[in-house]
């Protein structure tokens, strides 16, 4: 901060020399003190604004710190439904994310990132590839055989 000090002061200093008439010197310079100070109330707002978001940033990540060590020590409690049978699975966490795991029931690969995505949805024989969310209600057809996803 010094270095920014000593340009200020430096260019203080040309403009005291540069002006030959001691009023308009005066009132520059005089001018030119308002524009620092109010400068330097400004800079000093901002830290204080930054020092109050530092603080809340800091309280954020707390809680979701605490939000994340809940889930991690808790992950054996967390259930979700194979889209393929209906089967109540135990979710799988790892580092923060559900990943992929196999149905005990079915053996079919679950894909966390596919459950509820009907991109692949086929509603002309529903292979269940989005969870079942088209709603596909025809007990002729085998569900399965449009399905993207690969059984085991």
């Amino acid at each position: 901060m010094s270095s920014f000090k000593d340009k200020i002061t430096k260019q203080v200093e040309i403009i005291n020399n540069t002006i030959s008439n001691d009023d308009e010197r005066i009132v520059v310079l005089n001018c030119i003190q308002d524009m620092i100070q109010d400068f330097t109330t400004h800079v000093v707002q901002l830290s204080e604004h930054q020092n109050e978001i530092d603080e809340k940033l800091s309280n954020v990540y707390d809680i979701l710190t605490n939000i994340e060590n809940s889930i991690g020590d808790d992950n054996e409690d967390l259930y979700g439904t194979c889209p393929y049978c209906g089967e109540e699975v135990p979710l799988v966490l790892k580092d923060g994310e559900f990943a992929d795991m196999e149905c005990p029931n079915c053996h079919n690969i679950i894909e966390m990132e596919l459950v509820y995505d009907d991109d692949d949805c086929k509603q002309d024989g529903c292979g269940k590839c989005c969870g079942g969310a088209c709603n596909f209600e025809d007990d002729s057809i085998d569900q399965n055989k449009n399905c993207k996803k690969k059984k085991k």
